[in-house]
């Protein structure tokens, strides 16, 4: 048996210390992006850790959503054990681990616990992605569903990814170029600048999809997230006003993708999401970042309810020429 410490309000930088202490390179697990899932949609924070003595063995993100284990339907990131324990150890406390989550299953009344693997998780001294144990929590799950994450390698020259893009994504990055200029909104903005562009952000959102679409404490997480130097807000503008907006967040030697929106007036004559989204990639390359989550990669035969709108977004990152690495959404039932 090991030491528990519970987290049952919002993370803090106690639980970010115990992450860096397992050695993990993950940005979902930060508590900026798990306090984030937690209050956009009002779940109840269960998660904990298990010590031994002052030293974090496991970390274990839980968030409870009406009946289920989950951050509102989405999956929780997976339980995180140091990778530097002997593997027999390890599997020793992911069986406690799981064992301690029945207890809340069973406690709690709850179906479901979904949880998921991401592929920024373990990186090798050559800041390497690295895929080792990367099915093993497969025993521990009743269904295992598995998704493309398309992934781009900063690294390469700029010419090779320019390369990589589809002719229909050049000619339109091209073309956007000419027309949009983009500015990157970071820490050194001054809070009542930064106030302003989460503001017009947060309505090019309503606008968008007809209703509010995430809680203000939510949105206020995002912007401190810029503040914390945790996260970019890009912004595509033309000669009249802002047009579309991409925030990204990034930790380590990972970027990635968070929330895009456009303005559907001018959406058609700039398509802007192709040269802000290039614009996004270059600035992460340039400031010597090692990859970028462009997202996901549906297909119509993927497992679940997957849109059209979900399909067609999808189908357009993937013009971006990334490489595609596996990302695992787990459940497992009381």
């Amino acid at each position: 048996m090991y030491k528990q410490e519970n987290f049952k309000e919002v993370f803090n930088k106690k639980w970010d210390d115990y992450i860096l202490q397992l050695k993990v390179h993950s940005p979902y697990h930060q508590s900026w992006l798990l306090n984030f899932h937690l209050k956009s949609n009002e779940s109840k924070n269960s998660s904990f850790v298990f010590l031994d003595g002052d030293k974090c063995l496991a970390a274990i993100p839980l968030a409870i959503h009406k009946n289920n284990i989950s951050f509102g339907g989405s999956p929780c990131p997976g339980p995180i054990v140091d990778s530097k324990l002997k593997e027999s150890l390890r599997r020793k406390i992911f069986k406690e681990i799981f064992n301690t989550i029945n207890v809340i299953m069973e406690k709690n009344n709850l179906k479901e616990y979904y949880f998921s693997r991401q592929t920024f998780q373990i990186r090798n001294s050559k800041n390497e992605l690295t895929l080792k144990n990367f099915f093993e929590l497969m025993s521990f799950s009743h269904d295992t569903q598995i998704y493309n994450n398309l992934i781009i390698d900063l690294s390469k020259t700029k010419k090779n990814l320019e390369n990589d893009l589809s002719k229909y994504h050049r000619k339109n990055i091209k073309s956007s170029q000419s027309k949009l200029t983009v500015k990157v909104i970071d820490h050194s903005l001054n809070s009542k600048k930064l106030d302003n562009y989460f503001d017009e952000f947060r309505k090019l959102h309503i606008k968008s999809a007809g209703r509010e679409t995430r809680t203000i404490e939510s949105w206020n997480i995002m912007k401190n997230c810029v503040k914390k130097k945790n996260a970019h807000l890009f912004v595509a503008k033309n000669k009249i006003k802002n047009i579309s907006f991409l925030f990204c967040g990034k930790f380590d030697v990972f970027s990635f993708g968070w929330t895009q929106v456009n303005d559907d007036d001018f959406e058609k004559d700039f398509m802007p999401r192709h040269f802000l989204e290039w614009s996004a990639i270059l600035f992460y390359k340039k400031i010597g970042l090692k990859y970028y989550n462009i997202g996901e990669r549906f297909y119509p035969n993927s497992n679940g309810n997957i849109s059209d709108k979900q399909l067609n977004i999808s189908y357009f990152k993937e013009k971006y020429g990334a490489e595609v690495y596996p990302k695992i959404h787990y459940t497992k039932k009381i």
